[in-house]
């Protein structure tokens, strides 16, 4: 079996961030930065509902979603336009409809900041969690060697 490599900007960076979810009712739609045969997990507390579980307008630009246990798979099938973006609804077993945004990374060129592809991201809907906290502090400790120059 053969396989593909993509040529990748050696500058280009992919990350693991986390969402903690907020119950008020202003609360904006998070953003998933994605790249063309790049895979982004989105991983959540709770079972996700694969019936209920849409990516909207996908059709010939990604993959088909990969919903099972606790998490979703995103592939682009090429990188996205500067000014397109992809909403996707993901809806726990329990009900709880999660809207996003799939944008592609930002970079110099745009006139913007240097981007990143999100590799995976890390969504809490209970705040206080275990793993909520625990998730927030690897965040915290990664900032401060990123600024110490670790």
């Amino acid at each position: 079996m053969a396989s593909v490599a993509l040529a990748r900007n050696p500058d280009d960076k992919s990350r693991i961030r986390t969402f903690k979810l907020s119950e008020h009712p202003g609360q904006s739609t998070e953003t998933i930065y994605v790249s063309g045969q790049v895979a982004t997990v989105l991983r959540f507390e709770k079972d996700v509902d694969p019936a209920k579980t849409k990516l909207l307008g996908w059709e010939g630009r990604f993959e088909p979603l990969l919903v099972g246990s606790k998490k979703v798979v995103i592939e682009p099938l090429r990188d996205l336009d500067r000014d397109e973006a992809v909403p996707l609804l993901v809806t726990l077993v329990d009900g709880t409809e999660i809207p996003f945004i799939l944008k592609p990374p930002f970079t110099k060129d745009d006139g913007g900041w240097e981007g990143w592809t999100d590799q995976q991201v890390n969504v809490f809907k209970d705040p206080d969690s275990y793993n909520a906290v625990l998730s927030s502090l690897y965040d915290s400790l990664k900032k401060e060697r990123k600024l110490r120059g670790c």
